[in-house]
């Protein structure tokens, strides 16, 4: 689902592209999911639902407040995540065990993509929300990935991550919760030192990220969300 600032609403793909050949709406679970594989945009929710999924609905209602900051779930389309993943592959060519974990991992679409990869041994999420947690945890059951596990914290106070050595974030937090988040980390990496990946999507709090976690370089950047004109990316430590 994207956002068209001119028209000041979400705007879905057609629905065309999910009718079957029979004129009615994609009804099969398989065929289903090689087009939320393949398809660049957010899948209408109209066509999740029927599935039993529930990705791309943006969530609102129970959106919280933080220090003047309004948070709430929204997530990025396939095409963007295939290009920042594309840098990922490119500057993190280590080969040890991937484990990753996605913060403010909402409904759970990020932590889908993620395992579609096969690149990752060990996936989770963490999410504020106990609403979202719910609905992602009933995604992955559908989608074949129940062993996911959705971590119901915040992630400001978290501190059981020094097994991962992947962090992917769709700035999830306003400025005062991201300086907790990265002081999280930075301690982490000082109890258990290891290379650690942190791919930032919409990188609106880059410095903090090289500032505050101790040898963390930026590897590479992309405009890979134009429309929202904003920037993502890579950062590994030394």
């Amino acid at each position: 689902m994207s956002y068209d600032y001119m028209a000041g609403q979400f705007q879905e793909p057609p629905l065309s592209v999910f009718i079957d050949k029979g004129g009615s709406l994609m009804g099969n679970f398989d065929k289903f999911i090689n087009i939320l594989l393949e398809y660049e945009e957010m899948i209408p929710s109209k066509i999740e639902k029927k599935q039993g999924i529930d990705f791309s609905g943006r969530y609102v209602d129970g959106a919280i407040r933080y220090k003047d900051a309004l948070i709430h779930y929204e997530t990025i389309r396939k095409r963007q995540f295939n290009k920042i993943m594309s840098e990922y592959y490119k500057v993190n060519s280590n080969q040890n065990k991937k484990r990753i974990i996605d913060y403010g991992s909402g409904k759970g679409y990020m932590l889908f993509l993620l395992a579609q990869t096969g690149k990752f041994d060990e996936i989770s999420g963490i999410e504020i929300l106990p609403e979202l947690c719910e609905i992602c945890r009933e995604n992955m059951k559908h989608v074949g990935y129940p062993e996911i596990s959705i971590i119901n914290d915040d992630a400001r106070i978290y501190t059981e991550i020094d097994n991962y050595n992947v962090i992917f974030m769709f700035n999830p937090f306003p400025r005062a919760a991201m300086y907790d988040v990265v002081n999280r980390i930075d301690e982490s990496l000082k109890r258990n030192p290891r290379e650690m990946c942190i791919i930032y999507v919409n990188n609106i709090h880059d410095d903090l990220v090289v500032e505050k976690i101790c040898g963390m370089e930026k590897k590479c950047e992309m405009n890979n969300l134009p429309r929202y004109g904003c920037t993502s990316a890579i950062y590994i430590n030394k």
